[in-house]
């Protein structure tokens, strides 16, 4: 990360600023496997377009867990040292969401969107903090 968490809101001031496009992924022919080329090529497309940030979205595919990391990673790879990326934490469960964090951080990415998953219903409003907690605390200082 360019930032610690201390200083991650005036790093934010100075670099959220313009459009932020999102990002799905693409896929063979076949439909059973990530298009790396067309992922790429879509990053590309949306560098040369001049948007600020891509947002990564596998989350509305019905991709495997291995699947959403892997088209992460690849964005991120793609995107690295061109435009920030952002992924909005949104798996199946929270251990989920850590391990995504975790591994979008190591794969470079610079922004991360928490929320609950539509489906999640919190047993109290202590049960939500406590979720959101675990994910603030899953990344890096």
């Amino acid at each position: 990360m360019e930032f610690t968490k201390s200083e991650a809101k005036q790093w934010a001031k100075e670099n959220l600023k313009g459009l932020e496009a999102v990002i799905f992924p693409s896929f063979s022919p076949d439909l059973q496997e990530l298009d790396e080329e067309g992922i790429r090529y879509d990053v590309q497309h949306l560098i040369e377009n001049g948007f600020f940030s891509i947002l990564c979205a596998p989350e509305a595919c019905g991709m495997t867990f291995e699947e959403r990391k892997k088209f992460v990673e690849i964005v991120c790879d793609e995107a690295r040292g061109k435009i920030h990326t952002s992924v909005a934490v949104l798996q199946d469960t929270v251990e989920q969401d850590i391990e995504m964090l975790q591994h979008y951080e190591k794969a470079g990415g610079s922004i991360e969107r928490s929320d609950s998953a539509p489906g999640y219903l919190a047993a109290s409003d202590a049960s939500s903090v406590r979720t959101r907690s675990a994910r603030r605390g899953a990344l890096n200082p």
